[in-house]
C-alpha cells in the first residue's frame, strides 16, 4: 500500500517538471506574432526619424537664405555693394550621389553653403541642392528653392523634401510649406 502512494507522489512530481510540446508551441506562435508586429513598426519609425534631419536642415537653409538675403554684400568683381540678393545657386549636390540608406560624410566647404552659414555636422542620409535666382529687384520673381533628397532604405525610391522662397513687391519673403514627396518611401 505504501509503495503504490509513493509511486503516485513520484508520477505526479515527474509530471510537473517541464513543459508540454503544446505549451512551448503557444509560447513560439506568441512571439512569432509579437515580432510580426514589433519589426514593421520600428522600421517605420527609424524611417521617421531620419526623415528629421532633412526638415530640419532645410529649415536652417531657409533662415540662412533670409539672414543673407536681409544684409549688404560687397562683390570685389565690380566693387559694388548689392543688398536683397540670394547667394547663387549650388549646381553641386552634397553628396552626389543621393546616399542609398545610410549617411555618407559631406562637405559644405563651398558656396552657397558657406554664405548661408550651413554645416551639416557629420554624415547625413540626405543630399542638399540650393537653386537661387542670385541677384534681384525687388518685385521681379527673385526665389530660392531649398531641396533634400534621400533613399532612406536603399530600395532605389527618394525621398524629397523641397521649400521655396520668393520676394514680394513688398520686398519680404514669403515661404512655401515644406512640400514631402514620398518622406517615408
Amino acid at each position: 500500500m505504501k509503495k503504490t502512494q509513493l509511486n503516485r507522489k513520484v508520477d505526479i512530481v515527474q509530471r510537473t517538471q517541464g513543459f508540454t510540446l503544446v505549451e512551448l508551441m503557444i509560447v513560439v506562435v506568441i512571439l512569432g506574432l509579437l515580432a510580426a508586429i514589433a519589426i514593421p513598426t520600428f522600421s517605420q519609425y527609424m524611417r521617421r526619424a531620419k526623415t528629421s534631419e532633412a526638415r530640419d536642415a532645410l529649415a536652417e537653409l531657409y533662415k540662412g537664405s533670409v539672414v543673407y538675403f536681409s544684409e549688404n554684400h560687397y562683390n570685389s568683381s565690380d566693387g559694388k555693394i548689392y543688398s536683397l540678393v540670394f547667394p547663387d545657386s549650388s549646381s553641386k549636390q552634397n553628396p552626389d550621389p543621393v546616399p542609398k540608406g545610410v549617411k555618407v560624410k559631406t562637405t559644405w566647404n563651398f558656396e552657397p553653403w558657406l554664405s548661408l552659414n550651413f554645416q551639416e555636422v557629420g554624415l547625413t542620409y540626405f543630399s542638399y541642392n540650393y537653386l537661387s535666382t542670385g541677384a534681384t529687384i525687388v518685385g521681379q520673381g527673385a526665389n530660392f528653392t531649398l531641396q533634400a533628397k534621400g533613399d532612406l532604405d536603399g530600395d532605389g525610391q527618394t525621398s524629397l523634401f523641397q521649400r521655396t522662397g520668393i520676394v514680394s513687391s513688398e520686398g519680404e519673403i514669403e515661404a512655401s510649406n515644406l512640400i514631402e514627396t514620398d518622406p517615408l518611401e
